[in-house]
């Protein structure tokens, strides 16, 4: 079962060694995407960046 958490509390239950992503890690995620997949088109300050990044990310076959 899942649960929503706040910042707060969500920063007190990370396993040890384990940590909440920054803005940092998130754009590290970015250029990683961008340097193993190719190049896909965003601004970074558009909500609906995701979108575009999320067709990179898909699986296309092999799920089994």
């Amino acid at each position: 079962m899942g649960a929503i958490y706040n910042w707060h509390a969500a920063k007190q239950i990370c396993p040890v060694g384990w940590h909440l992503p920054t803005k940092d890690d998130w754009d590290r995620l970015l250029e990683y995407i961008n340097d193993q997949r190719g190049p896909y088109t965003f601004n970074k300050n558009d909500d609906n960046m995701w979108n575009d990044i999320n067709k990179h990310l898909k699986k296309e076959k092999g799920w089994i």
